[in-house]
């Protein structure tokens, strides 16, 4: 009971993993990070991780809590601005599988922003009656993430004897947008053969999640299903061209050569992350600059840390996180990033 007034009470820079944010001074603590951080830790079946507890994860994610059936974790992940004039922010993110009790290397968005993700744990224990809900939603009020109980099962439009909405449905249109929900919609959709309604539910997440390559990857599928090779072909390379940890499931080194082979690339450059990566594989030598110019890449626009960054994705065998921390470090440091680098290294 002690923890729980200690979490409903304190403001978010006081709270755990809004402390170590600040203390690094590379991005503010976003806001929802607090009521996120509390009510993951009341979600049945998810168990408090340290937030400096960053062993086996992505070097730019803060832990907050892990499942305990799958062992995924769920977190912030900072994402620096494109250059130095550009703020770095920190975004909800879980890892998508796990491998020998790791966290996989692929990230998933929980959501928009931190108060979104934690809106809708509340409103999904709140629809399955969990034990601790009644705490949840204290707890999130307490950090301005506002929720009513019973709130998601009220008739629809306030209609008398009307159904409520899905929980989908009303997450969508109450809380945010979530990539999970939307690729669950443009499902039910292409089931239902309404393959309009499945394509615009696809854009829509591209649209909410345009830094990620999950959405893209999931639209280039449904174009491919339905025979739209020419479309899944242009959807394909845009979801290659977003760093590879953002592609969700579709990072598991099998589905990568599918998005290969719907992007119509020729083996072994899918995308050039994917060619960064296999540079350092093959042990070829030379500048990354040098030899994507040789083969026609636009070199103007690589940067060693993406290329760093998809060594996991690509060749999970011979690397993990942990293992290109170091060289990620020293990558940021390269590129005029010493705050990003500073805060791997920390």
């Amino acid at each position: 009971m002690a923890m729980l007034v200690h979490l409903l009470a304190c403001p978010v820079t006081l709270c755990p993993a809004a402390r170590l944010i600040e203390s690094r001074g590379v991005a503010p603590a976003p806001r929802g990070l607090g009521a996120l951080e509390a009510v993951l830790r009341l979600q049945p079946g998810m168990r408090a991780l340290e937030p400096d507890a960053r062993q086996g994860l992505h070097p730019l994610m803060v832990p907050l809590a892990a499942s305990e059936r799958d062992g995924e974790v769920s977190g912030v992940l900072l994402l620096p601005g494109a250059v130095r004039a550009d703020p770095s922010r920190f975004v909800p993110v879980a890892t998508v599988g796990s491998a020998g009790g790791a966290p996989g290397t692929a990230l998933r968005p929980l959501g928009e922003t931190c108060a979104a993700a934690a809106k809708r744990i509340v409103v999904e224990m709140d629809v399955a009656d969990a034990p601790a809900t009644d705490a949840a939603v204290a707890a999130a009020a307490a950090e301005g993430v506002a929720y009513a109980r019973g709130e998601a099962s009220a008739p629809l439009g306030g209609r008398a004897g009307a159904a409520p909405p899905s929980l989908a449905a009303f997450c969508i249109l109450n809380v945010g947008p979530f990539a999970d929900l939307y690729e669950s919609l443009a499902a039910q959709h292409f089931a239902r053969g309404d393959t309009a309604s499945a394509l615009v539910t696809c854009e829509r997440a591209q649209r909410a999640f345009d830094d990620w390559g999950l959405p893209f990857a999931v639209h280039a599928s449904l174009h491919a299903q339905l025979g739209r090779d020419a479309e899944a072909r242009d959807v394909a390379r845009v979801a290659l061209s977003k760093p590879l940890w953002s592609l969700g499931a579709f990072g598991a080194p099998e589905c990568l050569a599918r998005l290969a082979e719907l992007a119509q690339y020729e083996p072994p450059r899918p995308s050039r992350e994917w060619y960064g990566a296999v540079r350092h594989i093959d042990g070829g030598g030379g500048s990354i600059r040098a030899r994507a110019s040789e083969m026609g890449l636009p070199a103007q626009s690589l940067k060693e840390s993406d290329f760093v960054q998809a060594l996991p994705l690509v060749a999970p065998a011979q690397f993990s996180w942990d293992a290109v921390r170091q060289e990620l470090a020293a990558t940021f440091e390269g590129e005029g990033r010493p705050e990003i680098a500073r805060w791997i290294e920390s």
